[in-house]
């Protein structure tokens, strides 16, 4: 991607997410795949996010044995994937 569209793109991150912010609603930023892209949503301020760079997709029963197994916590934006790992 270009200069451009990253500027783009951050552009509208910021502007979903102050809306949210002004209408107190959560923000949730989804596909998050990689370290640079978790880093990015939480520095503009995402409230969560979910993506494969914490886990693949998985069905509604097998969400339960994945929190506990990873101890995944919710509203702790940035989360570094390798703390899931462990």
């Amino acid at each position: 991607s270009t200069i451009a569209e990253k500027q783009e793109t951050a552009t509208m991150i910021t502007a979903i997410v102050d809306l949210c912010r002004g209408l107190n609603m959560l923000t949730v930023a989804e596909g998050i795949e990689t370290e640079e892209q978790l880093t990015e949503i939480a520095a503009h301020g995402c409230n969560e996010v979910q993506g494969y760079i914490f886990a693949p997709a998985l069905p509604a029963t097998a969400i339960g044995e994945l929190l506990r197994r990873k101890h995944i916590r919710t509203h702790e934006v940035p989360m570094s994937p390798a703390a899931l790992s462990a």
